[in-house]
């Protein structure tokens, strides 16, 4: 019987009942959940997630290939650039990438 597991890959911060369904898994054993976070303009509010169940979840910031086009990517680059830079101390980002 499996104990624990983790997730690895889950978009929980696109869940509008996000937390009923985090407490959900929780209760079934899932104990750690890696969310990421398409674009840099994601990473606050997935951030405000972990803040509130740092046990539970891991950030991962990067950009997604379908919502990164060839004449914004470098905007992008640099706002993700931003973001690692002026929060990383604070912040608890496990991973970065997003591969889609």
């Amino acid at each position: 019987m499996i104990e624990c597991i983790i997730d690895t890959h889950c978009h929980l911060n696109a869940i509008e009942h996000w937390e009923d369904a985090l407490i959900n898994a929780i209760k079934k054993g899932i104990i750690e959940i890696w969310i990421p976070a398409l674009l840099p303009s994601d990473i606050e509010q997935t951030h405000k997630i972990l803040e509130k169940y740092p046990d539970n979840i891991k950030l991962m910031c990067g950009l997604h290939p379908l919502y990164v086009l060839p004449e914004n990517y470098i905007k992008h680059l640099k706002a993700l650039e931003k973001y690692l830079l002026s929060n990383w101390n604070s912040w608890q980002i496990s991973i970065i990438g997003e591969a889609g």
